[in-house]
């Protein structure tokens, strides 16, 4: 049984399951096979650890989102610009640069796994090399290119992988629908800028073209900022109500951003998403978020945002249209 449990784990580290969009972009996300669990067979220890993790707190699973990707941060990310840029300058050749890539990535998932039950896998990580490399080949330094991936591990590949872990265990609860009864939608008793669960629309909302959304010209990384403001959002409601599970965060965060995209894609009546829009490119000619590849933190959010709130109606105008006409 020890081969057959390893087998599964390899399988599914070789086998991108789960695409999210982020963008154009899909990323491949899996788990790494945890040797820990081979080594005990089907004792049930992989779904009773699944069972647990999954009445992890809003804050719990964050923090080891955070952690991981921060390993990864520390040491991996560097260490593929430093060797994408040795293969650019033609001191090593693509197989030896992909080779050592492979080498590095396999020591930081070891090295991750004896903390982490689930770390990301071998895939999750060739999406990074090709994250790091893209912006190397846009002239990014080093710094910003792990900035960069960085953001994308935290706000995009590890949750991913943490709805794929939760999602997949039938003896563990196996599903990421979770009972929302009890939960309230209104925003303003709860300090929050959306409705937590409905998608309805203010009533004053006017429909917008996709013609007209593509004039605000949303990067990559705004778009990454718009979806961590409604997480941001979304927490802060549901705490207010003093629910913090993760799934139920995890799940009403992944439908409002859906929503969202949708909406990008094309076009509709949601006032509430044309003011995280205007806000998101305010900001960004603030604090040229975008430019910096800044690591994307409750604590940049907040000041940030706080930023744009101290401004006056015409002060707003004037930054909007200066964002609009870089």
């Amino acid at each position: 049984m020890k081969k057959t449990l390893l087998a599964i784990f390899l399988c599914a580290a070789i086998t991108p399951l789960f695409a999210d969009g982020y963008g154009s972009r899909k990323l491949n996300i899996d788990i790494y096979p945890n040797p820990k669990f081979a080594m005990y067979g089907d004792s049930g220890l992989m779904s009773s650890t699944v069972s647990s993790m999954r009445r992890n707190t809003i804050s719990g699973t964050n923090s080891l989102i955070q952690s991981e990707c921060a390993t990864i941060a520390d040491w991996f990310l560097p260490y593929v610009y430093q060797t994408r840029n040795a293969e650019m300058e033609g001191r090593l050749s693509s197989i030896e640069a992909s080779s050592n890539i492979l080498r590095g990535a396999m020591n930081t998932m070891q090295s991750i796994s004896e903390g982490t039950p689930f770390p990301l896998g071998v895939d999750s990580y060739r999406t990074l090399d090709a994250l790091v490399n893209e912006q190397l080949k846009l002239g990014s330094s080093e710094g910003n290119a792990v900035r960069y991936a960085k953001n994308i591990c935290v706000h995009e590949l590890n949750p991913g992988k943490y709805r794929l872990l939760f999602s997949s265990f039938p003896k563990a609860g196996g599903s990421f629908i979770p009972d929302l009864t009890g939960l309230d939608d209104s925003r303003k008793s709860h300090g929050a800028i959306l409705p937590l669960i409905s998608l309805t629309a203010p009533e004053d909302s006017t429909f917008t073209s996709p013609r007209d959304l593509g004039r605000f010209k949303l990067s990559a990384q705004e778009i990454m900022v718009i979806h961590a403001l409604i997480a941001d959002d979304i927490k802060t409601n549901l705490e207010n109500q003093g629910k913090d599970n993760w799934i139920t965060y995890k799940y009403l965060v992944d439908r409002k951003k859906d929503d969202f995209n949708r909406f990008l894609r094309n076009g509709g009546a949601n006032e509430d998403y044309l003011v995280l829009i205007r806000a998101v490119k305010v900001m960004n000619n603030i604090t040229y978020f975008s430019e910096n590849n800044t690591e994307i933190t409750d604590a940049f959010l907040n000041s940030a945002f706080d930023k744009v709130q101290a401004l006056s109606p015409e002060e707003f105008k004037n930054n909007l249209n200066a964002a609009l006409s870089r």
